[in-house]
């Protein structure tokens, strides 16, 4: 179960790509995802989405990657 989740912003244009980002889960076990979403010209409604879901993200990661430790 995912206890923190990344917040993914449209910054300009209509596609996020996030091709490395994370979810903690209650456990405190990092998980790597993928995340692509396409919206329409207007940003109102979602054209295409694509999620996936990695492996667990070594603890020696986690400093780099700018984890919290607890």
């Amino acid at each position: 179960m995912p206890y923190l989740l990344p917040i993914l912003r449209l910054k300009e244009g209509n596609v996020i790509d996030v091709p490395l980002a994370a979810f903690r889960e209650i456990n405190g076990a990092w998980i790597n995802i993928a995340v692509r979403c396409e919206v329409d010209d207007d940003a109102t409604q979602v054209v295409r989405f694509s999620l996936s879901v990695g492996k667990t993200v070594p603890r020696s990661e986690w400093a780099e990657r700018g984890f919290p430790d607890t």
